[in-house]
């Protein structure tokens, strides 16, 4: 806001004087008016504004303070609005995300729980075979459960092996899938599958007493015998540009025979 002052001064000094006198006027103490100053010379297109005037335009310069302040009052709780509306979203999206998380989290969990109650028997060694388990009874796949499992048998306690392979056994040639017996690590005889297994095969059942090793078993003199049963497998593996067969082993599983 200019306010022009039509009135002559003798002087500069008078002029600052009459300045002083200015700054304790009311109206510009109100409009805090700080910077007078006076200039030579006869003043031209000058606009006079009358004692209402200058108080309505006062009045609507406040008016538009006010609604400036509104203005940014109304931003202010735009912006804090839209801020909180980020955070609460981030938020929810954190939770969501979390919430996700832990539902796949006990998803696979109860998958992995699953899997250790369907093959909570099959145990894997560091060397990469897995191990048998025997019962007196053929074990029916899939119903572990059921048997009381031993590793202690006296004769003439019959032995029922089941042999769990670390995967599906895959394609295997004739001849070449075969398990054997030792006793008190010494080898004794192997049993070969002169047919090729089912690929699918992860696990197999071998009536040891009964069938394949029966008349070693049935052999045996009074002591006591650490009796050992490997699977293996004949493989094709290659090497340095050449290929060869190489021997896998794929289960293992060892039981205490006494005869009396």
């Amino acid at each position: 806001t200019r306010v022009l002052l039509n009135i002559k001064f003798k002087n500069l000094k008078e002029a600052i004087n009459e300045l002083k006198k200015l700054l304790n006027n009311e109206v510009i103490k109100k409009e805090k008016i700080n910077d007078l100053w006076v200039r030579p010379g006869k003043l031209s297109n000058v606009q006079k504004i009358t004692k209402t005037e200058l108080s309505s335009n006062i009045k609507n310069k406040e008016i538009k303070k006010q609604e400036k302040n509104v203005t940014e009052k109304k931003t202010a709780e735009t912006q804090k609005k839209e801020k909180e509306n980020k955070i609460e979203g981030k938020s929810k999206l954190e939770k969501d995300t979390k919430e996700t998380a832990t539902i796949k989290r006990t998803e696979q969990k109860q998958e992995e729980n699953k899997i250790l109650k369907k093959n909570k028997y099959k145990i894997i060694s560091d060397e990469g075979y897995t191990n048998c388990i025997f019962a007196n009874q053929p074990i029916e796949l899939g119903k572990e459960e059921n048997y009381e499992l031993k590793t202690v048998f006296n004769k003439p306690e019959k032995v029922f092996a089941r042999c769990y392979l670390p995967n599906s056994i895959g394609e295997i040639q004739n001849n070449d899938f075969w398990h054997e017996i030792w006793i008190n690590g010494k080898f004794i005889r192997k049993t070969v599958f002169n047919s090729s297994p089912d690929p699918n095969w992860d696990q197999i059942q071998i009536w040891v007493s009964e069938d394949d090793y029966s008349d070693i078993i049935n052999s045996l003199e009074k002591g006591e015998y650490k009796i050992t049963i490997w699977v293996l497998k004949n493989q094709v593996k290659n090497e340095d540009d050449k290929t060869k067969m190489i021997t896998v082993k794929l289960s293992k599983g060892e039981f205490t025979y006494i005869v009396p």
